[in-house]
């Protein structure tokens, strides 16, 4: 691998580490770290996806009148890309939407849980499915929204459930 991917992708990795962790200050760092990389190019969907990560990191630090010039850019990109997965599009306009409307603690739970069964729709398309979680994973952030818990904890229990589904030992305890 070359240096230059590592670098690229270490930036990538911190900026989503520091995102799960909630440090949100740290992550806007290295993703724009990863941004400012001008051989971004070569990695298209995860610039696209690093672009979402920012606008989600703004809307985490409340920086409302941010967001929708991240917006603008993230869609800008989308379209010179020339290829624009219909879960980025629902996740801008959905963050788009959050951000002009002052809503209440309730009906924000409702747009959470509206959109959360929406990507859980569009995750069955086979082109879509992967795209949802495999560089952000997007339905986790909206649980830990709905749930009032932190990024980080429903990706560990996410990663524990995974892993006891998938070790021979625990399948076989818990079928006999």
């Amino acid at each position: 691998m070359r240096p230059k991917r590592i670098y690229l992708l270490l930036n990538f990795n911190l900026a989503y580490l520091y995102f799960g962790k909630g440090d949100y200050r740290s992550a806007l760092k290295w993703a724009t770290h990863f941004i400012n990389q001008p051989s971004t190019r070569v990695y298209e969907d995860l610039q696209a996806w690093m672009r979402i990560m920012i606008i989600l990191i703004h809307y985490e630090l409340n920086h409302m009148d941010i967001i929708p010039y991240q917006i603008i850019s993230a869609y800008r990109f989308l379209l010179k890309r020339k290829k624009m997965f219909r879960v980025e599009q629902s996740i801008l306009s959905f963050i788009r939407n959050l951000s002009k409307i002052g809503y209440s603690q309730q009906t924000l739970m409702n747009e959470f849980v509206k959109f959360h069964d929406e990507l859980k729709q569009i995750k069955k398309d086979p082109q879509e499915g992967n795209a949802i979680t495999f560089y952000f994973d997007i339905i986790s952030w909206l649980e830990s929204k709905i749930q009032n818990r932190s990024f980080a904890e429903i990706v560990k229990e996410k990663q524990k459930n995974s892993s006891r589904q998938t070790d021979p030992d625990v399948r076989f305890a818990q079928s006999g």
